[in-house]
C-alpha cells in the first residue's frame, strides 16, 4: 500500500524556497531539496498553488501541500488556512504554530526561539482548549544580541550552526549537517559557547518571564547532535538546579508532525474538506447544527384570553393543532376561544393518545390533515397533550415537507419534564417500542402548571418516576425536596406546597436539559437519563400496556438499585429511600414481570440500540451513579428477591 504523504514547502532567507516530503503517519522527511524557480520573496496564494501543483506533477501523488509561511502573523493565522481545495489541497500555518502544537498542554504562555535562518522568537498564548490563541513576534533577528558571532554574513540555514561553526577555526560550514569532515566541537567547547549565547539572550528572556512565560522552546538543526543538545541543557541548568524558565529542545522537524495534526484537527471542524488522492478525491462535508428552543413556564393558563405567552410564540403562523382526546373534552371551548382571537389556526386534529395507536398510523394521518388544511412549508404543528401526542406530533412535523416548526404544549407532569424539555419522538412500530424516531427540536414549549389540576393520579405518580430518576441520578435536592413533600404534592395535583411543587418541576426540567445539552443527539451512549429505560421497554410490552410507562420506569429503577446493593457498589440505605418514597408517590416496587426469564432477552435490544454495549445506568449514591457493562439472570433474579425483602419488611406484605 502506497504511504500518505505531504509536501512542505519553505521560504528560506535569501529568497531561497524548499521542499519537503514528509510521511503523514509518522510526521518524519523522507526526501529534501531546494526549488530552483520558486519566487524571490513570500509567495502569494495563486502562485503557492501553482508551485504546489507542479511539484505535485513531478514528485508523484501527495495528498496535500503544506506551506509554512513565517510571514504571516495575526489571529487569522493561528489555525490552518486552506487556500486551494481542489484539484490539490494546499494549507498555510505558521510554522511556530507548528511547533507549537508539539508542547506539553501545561505551558500556557511559551516563547519560541527559533534559530532557523537570521533566528527570530515569538510569544505564544494558549486558550483554555489548548488552542494557540495568541501569537506576537519579539524579536526578528536574534543576531544582534549576541556577542559570538555568526560564521556568514547572511545566514542561509541555521543561526545556531554559524555561531557554532565561526567558533572553530577554519570551518567552512555549519557543523550539524555536516557529512563527518568538519570535526564536530568538544563538549567543552559547546559548553562556552551556549554559556555565552544564553548570557547574551537573558535579558529578553527575562522580560518574556515577567509575563508569565513559563518555557523557551529553542529550535536548532544543530540540536540532531547528542553532544550539542546535552551541551545546551548543561548550559541552561537542566541537569543541576532548574530554572524557573524550562528549556525545551527542538530540531525543527517536530514541526511537520505538529502541522499535519494541526490540519488534521481543522479538518475535523465545520467545511468541505478534500482527502485521497487527487485522481480519486474523496470530499468530506461537516458542519455544526446550531439548535435552539425554549422551555417557557407560564403562571396563568395558556389559553387565558390575557395571556399572551402562545401567541406571541406562533406569531400569526397558520397552525394545525393535534390535541389528545382528554384535553379536548376538557378544554376545547377555552383553545376554541383562544384561537379565535390570536391565533391562525387552520385545522384541530383530536387524536386517541395511548400506546397502543402510538403508530406509524397516526403520524400519517396527521400528515394527511397537515396537506388538507394546505399548511406550508412556513406552518406549524401544535401538539397539546401528553407525551405520547407530542411524540406523535413531533414525528410528524420533523418529515412534513421536510421538517416545519413544531410547538409543544405538555399537560402531563412526564411531558413537563421530560418528554417536552428534549428533541426525541417516537412511535412503535413491529412490536418494538420508539423504533422510529426522529431528533427534531421544536419551536417552543410551553409548560403550564394548571393542567395538572385535572391529571389523574396515576399519571402524577408517573411523572414522579421521571422526577425521581432525574434526582437520584443529578439533583440529590430534588430527592430530599420529594422525599419531604411527595404525599402533599400529589395529593393536591402539584398545587401545594407550591413553592415545592414549583421547586420539584423547575429542577426537574433544568437538570434534565442540562443531561441533554452537551449529548442531544445521542452522540455518546453513555446517558444518565437512561436510568430506568433499560427493561421498561420490555415491562411496558409484556405488560400489554397495562403498566403506564412511569410504573414500568419505576419498577426498572428499583431493579437496577437493588442490584447495584447485590454488586456492593451502593449502600442498602439508598434503595430504602427509594422504597420509601416509592410507597408515599403510589409507585410499584415489584411486578411478577420482574424476573430474569421475561427481561433477560430484552437486553440484546438494548445492546442494539446502545452501540453494542449495555450502559446499565445504576445509582451509587443519591445524586450520582456508574455504568455497569454486564449483569446477568442470577443478578435479575437477587434483585427481585432483595425488593420483595425489602417491601415485606416495610408493610408486612
Amino acid at each position: 500500500m502506497t504511504r500518505a504523504r505531504a509536501l512542505f514547502v519553505e521560504h528560506q532567507p535569501l529568497g531561497m524556497w524548499t521542499a519537503t516530503t514528509v510521511d503523514e503517519s509518522s510526521g518524519k522527511a523522507i526526501q529534501q531539496f531546494t526549488l530552483d524557480d520558486g519566487p524571490g520573496r513570500a509567495a502569494t496564494g495563486s502562485e503557492l498553488k501553482s508551485i504546489a501543483e507542479s511539484l505535485a506533477a513531478n514528485l508523484g501523488p501527495v495528498d496535500a501541500v503544506i506551506y509554512l509561511a513565517d510571514h504571516a502573523a495575526g489571529p487569522k493565522d493561528l489555525a490552518p488556512r486552506l487556500i486551494s481545495g481542489y484539484p490539490l489541497p494546499v494549507w498555510v500555518i505558521h510554522p511556530a504554530v507548528a511547533i507549537a502544537s508539539t508542547i506539553p498542554l501545561q505551558h500556557e504562555r511559551f516563547i519560541v526561539v527559533d534559530f532557523a535562518g537570521g533566528g527570530s522568537a515569538m510569544l505564544l498564548k494558549r486558550g483554555a482548549g489548548g488552542a494557540i490563541e495568541d501569537l506576537m513576534e519579539c524579536e526578528g533577528d536574534l543576531r544582534r544580541h549576541l556577542s559570538r558571532k555568526s560564521h556568514r554574513q547572511e545566514i542561509q540555514n541555521d543561526l545556531l550552526e554559524d555561531v557554532v561553526g565561526a567558533s572553530i577555526p577554519g570551518a567552512p560550514v555549519a557543523v550539524a549537517a555536516s557529512t563527518g569532515f568538519v570535526p564536530e566541537p568538544s563538549l567543552p567547547q559547546f559548553d562556552t559557547i551556549f554559556a555565552e549565547l544564553l548570557h547574551d539572550l537573558e535579558p529578553m528572556l527575562g522580560v518574556l518571564q515577567s509575563f508569565g512565560v513559563d518555557a523557551a522552546v529553542c529550535v536548532s538543526s544543530l540540536f540532531a547532535s547528542e553532544h550539542a543538545a546535552a551541551a545546551f541543557r548543561n548550559a541552561a541548568g537542566l541537569t543541576g538546579d532548574a530554572r524557573p524558565l524550562r528549556f525545551i529542545l527542538s530540531t525543527g522537524e517536530e514541526r511537520y508532525g505538529g502541522a499535519l495534526a494541526c490540519v488534521s484537527a481543522v479538518k475535523r471542524s465545520p467545511g468541505v474538506w478534500f482527502a485521497g488522492s487527487t485522481d480519486r478525491p474523496t470530499f468530506s462535508l461537516i458542519t455544526e447544527r446550531r439548535v435552539s428552543y425554549e422551555v417557557k413556564n407560564v403562571s396563568r393558563h395558556i389559553f387565558d384570553l390575557d395571556d399572551p405567552t402562545l401567541a406571541t410564540l406562533l406569531d400569526g403562523r397558520e397552525t394545525l393543532a393535534v390535541v389528545d382526546r382528554t384535553i379536548s373534552d376538557r378544554y376545547d371551548a377555552a383553545l376554541s376561544a383562544y384561537a379565535a382571537r390570536h391565533l391562525n389556526l387552520v385545522g384541530e386534529m383530536i387524536i386517541d393518545a395511548t400506546e397502543v395507536s402510538k403508530s406509524w398510523t397516526l403520524v400519517e394521518q396527521v400528515c394527511e390533515q397537515a396537506i388538507r388544511r394546505g399548511l406550508g412549508r412556513e406552518g406549524v404543528i401544535m401538539a397539546v397533550g401528553g407525551g405520547i401526542t407530542l411524540d406523535i406530533a413531533g414525528m410528524a412535523a420533523s418529515i412534513f415537507r421536510r421538517g416545519i416548526r413544531y410547538v409543544r404544549v405538555p399537560t402531563t407532569l412526564v411531558g413537563m419534564i421530560d418528554a417536552g424539555v428534549g428533541i426525541k419522538q417516537g412511535v412503535n412500530f413491529a412490536s418494538k417500542k420508539n423504533i422510529l424516531g426522529s431528533f427534531y427540536a421544536p419551536f417552543g414549549c410551553i409548560s403550564d402548571h394548571t393542567f395538572l389540576w385535572t391529571l389523574p393520579r396515576r399519571h402524577l405518580a408517573c411523572g414522579i418516576s421521571e422526577m425521581i430518576k432525574i434526582a437520584l441520578m443529578c439533583d440529590r435536592r430534588l430527592f430530599e425536596i420529594l422525599e419531604a413533600n411527595v404525599a402533599d404534592l400529589l395529593g393536591s395535583h402539584f398545587q401545594e406546597p407550591r413553592v415545592a411543587a414549583d421547586e420539584c418541576i423547575l429542577r426537574a426540567q433544568l437538570a434534565m436539559m442540562q443531561q441533554l445539552q452537551s449529548n442531544l443527539f445521542e452522540h455518546d451512549l453513555r446517558r444518565w437519563v437512561d436510568f430506568g429505560h433499560t427493561f421498561s421497554p420490555t415491562l411496558e410490552l409484556e405488560s400489554d400496556h397495562e403498566l403506564a410507562h412511569g410504573e414500568a420506569v419505576a419498577l426498572d429503577m428499583a431493579l437496577a438499585t437493588a442490584i447495584a446493593v447485590r454488586q456492593q457498589v451502593c449502600d442498602r440505605s439508598v434503595l430504602e429511600r427509594m422504597v420509601n418514597l416509592y410507597r408515599a408517590a403510589t409507585l410499584p416496587v415489584s411486578d411478577a414481570l420482574c424476573s430474569s426469564e421475561v427481561l433477560k432477552p430484552g437486553l440484546r435490544d438494548i445492546r442494539l440500540h446502545r452501540g453494542g454495549n449495555l450502559n446499565f445506568v445504576v445509582p451509587t449514591d443519591v445524586g450520582d451513579g456508574i455504568f455497569l457493562q454486564d449483569i446477568d439472570a442470577s443478578d435479575i433474579d437477587g434483585a427481585a428477591h432483595i425488593l420483595a425483602d425489602l417491601e415485606f419488611a416495610l408493610t408486612g406484605t
